[in-house]
């Protein structure tokens, strides 16, 4: 499993609903929010107890709702 199916899985209760709420609208109306085009970046550790920046993964989340709103059905 790649390191962003894993971030959502595990943080799904975290941003799930804003997730959901912001397909949801965009399905209904047709247009996302600016705030969409951000790039949010995260570190997430490859190793446990990790104490250097060498032992961390960045992901990026950019985009990320257009790959959500790609996969729904119409």
């Amino acid at each position: 499993m790649d390191t962003m199916h894993f971030f959502f899985q595990k943080h799904w209760s975290i941003v799930g609903e804003d997730i959901t709420v912001a397909v949801q609208s965009f399905s209904q109306n047709g247009s996302l929010l600016k705030e969409v085009n951000h790039t949010l970046l995260t570190l997430i550790p490859k190793c446990q107890n990790a104490s250097t920046l060498s032992e961390y993964r960045p992901i990026s989340c950019c985009q990320l709702l257009n790959k959500f709103i790609s996969k729904v059905p119409e």
